[in-house]
């Protein structure tokens, strides 16, 4: 008796993971006309991006 029952997925992706499949997530999601989803990954994506870049320019203050 799942008559009234909503069904919902739920999907974490650790971010070297979301780096390797995240554009193909974001073209997916945007084919199937889910544009929301795919600028949410996209957000994700660039929040990474930036992490990543103040990590090597603090490295190479610290050399």
């Amino acid at each position: 008796m799942e008559d009234f029952l909503k069904r919902t997925s739920f999907m974490k992706f650790e971010p070297p993971k979301l780096r390797e499949l995240g554009a193909d997530i974001v073209r997916l999601a945007n084919v199937e006309g889910l544009t929301g989803h795919g600028a949410s990954v996209e957000l994700r994506l660039q929040k990474i991006r930036r992490a990543r870049r103040e990590r090597e320019a603090a490295r190479e203050i610290e050399l």
